[in-house]
């Protein structure tokens, strides 16, 4: 309800780092019933409600929890996908609310920063709280008491003396010896979550979000507090901002990036993402991206010398006797997809005067290194036979 409240235009929604996606589909079932029961108050949406969910793993939990909910809501079938994707995989977009439920650690600070990249809407409930979380300088000034598991509070009198009250050392006095005809003031020592929460708060606000926190029930999880960031309304990107932004892969390294991302997930709310986002979505695609990938393999040829040609002008290479890729894929009895690298003409060393082509071959039904190696020793023998002349510079060991 608090997202609802704040965020009542969403009409694409990311759930990010989202575990079985239960979230996600709160949300949705939330926005599609107020569509459905009162139309008058949602004419602003030209497009149904619609979730992306994105996390590093896709649980098994994720599959049977889709199952249940689409046999109740079947309405939602095409409105719901779950991508398996590291977060800076994301292309962020200002018109998507980005959700993040107790994303660990560094990971809040990232949604964070793909949030600001894009000047997007965000909800987060920060967990797991550790100084890895703040930069350096900021470490060195989280003293120890604020890593303590409460937060302590601080009875002072009006004078300014006082005794610890609570979540103290037991060297402290007890409450009851504090005179009660003194005035008591509560001050609180932030803990090391109210510290990286503030810090996260201060980063928002100096990329000119406005941020709401609020508090869910304690019985609900002890990690309660939710941030909801609104993006400056003088900053919002028009429609066709937004489609260009899609369109393009964010500069910015994120803090959990390891590596360049080997394919990027859109979560714009146009048709070119959304249609790319069920391309990538579910279980069968993301076992195809962990597939082991066929073995490519690099062979040289150096190819037939032209008697007629004047070796010291290789300018000459249109008399030169050539091999196509073609050629190569006839005398290669695997499944292979050849291509060449040399360009349209043969390559000219100059060093030995001779004429060369390289190929690269894959070998589309080997995932095995040592097995493709031996196909590839085969055909460099083949080689001298199907074109007499042409031999390879160098054989695979």
């Amino acid at each position: 309800l608090y997202v609802y409240e704040t965020f009542p235009h969403a009409q694409r929604i990311a759930d990010l780092a989202c575990s079985h996606g239960l979230v996600s589909w709160a949300l949705l079932l939330l926005y599609d019933h107020q569509q459905q029961h009162h139309p008058q108050q949602e004419e602003h949406l030209s497009t149904k409600v619609s979730a992306v969910c994105i996390d590093k793993c896709m649980p098994p939990s994720s599959e049977k929890l889709a199952t249940v909910m689409l046999q109740e809501w079947p309405h939602l079938k095409d409105r719901w996908d779950y991508v398996e994707g590291p977060i800076d995989a994301i292309i962020p977009c200002s018109s998507t609310l980005l959700v993040g439920v107790h994303a660990c650690g560094k990971l809040s600070d990232a949604i964070i920063s793909t949030a600001i990249h894009a000047n997007a809407s965000l909800v987060l409930v920060p967990c797991c709280h550790s100084k890895k979380c703040l930069p350096g300088y900021k470490r060195k000034s989280v003293s120890t008491k604020a890593t303590a598991a409460t937060t302590t509070t601080i009875d002072t009198d009006a004078d300014g003396d006082g005794a610890v009250a609570s979540g103290s050392s037991a060297s402290a006095s007890p409450p009851s010896t504090i005179p009660t005809e003194k005035k008591k003031n509560k001050i609180k020592i932030p803990n090391l979550a109210d510290i990286i929460d503030n810090h996260r708060i201060q980063r928002l606000e100096a990329a000119g979000m406005t941020v709401h926190q609020v508090q869910i029930p304690p019985a609900i999880t002890p990690k309660n507090r939710v941030l909801l960031a609104i993006p400056p309304p003088s900053s919002t990107k028009d429609n066709n901002d937004s489609q260009q932004q899609q369109q393009q892969q964010p500069q910015q390294k994120y803090p959990t990036s390891h590596s360049s991302p080997k394919f990027t997930i859109p979560i714009g709310n146009t048709p070119n993402a959304k249609s790319l986002i069920k391309s990538i979505a579910g279980r069968e695609a993301s076992n195809q991206r962990k597939a082991p990938k066929p073995v490519t393999f690099g062979i040289c040829v150096i190819l037939p010398e032209n008697k007629n040609n004047d070796s010291t002008n290789h300018e000459q290479h249109e008399e030169q006797e050539d091999i196509s890729v073609s050629q190569i894929k006839a005398i290669i009895k695997e499944n292979v997809f050849v291509r060449s690298i040399t360009g349209n003409d043969p390559h000219f060393d100059e060093k030995s005067g001779l004429y060369t082509r390289t190929f690269r071959v894959t070998y589309l039904d080997h995932t095995s290194k040592e097995t493709a190696r031996e196909c590839a020793i085969q055909l460099c023998h083949q080689i001298p036979k199907s074109f007499p002349g042409a031999r390879p510079r160098q054989i695979p060991r």
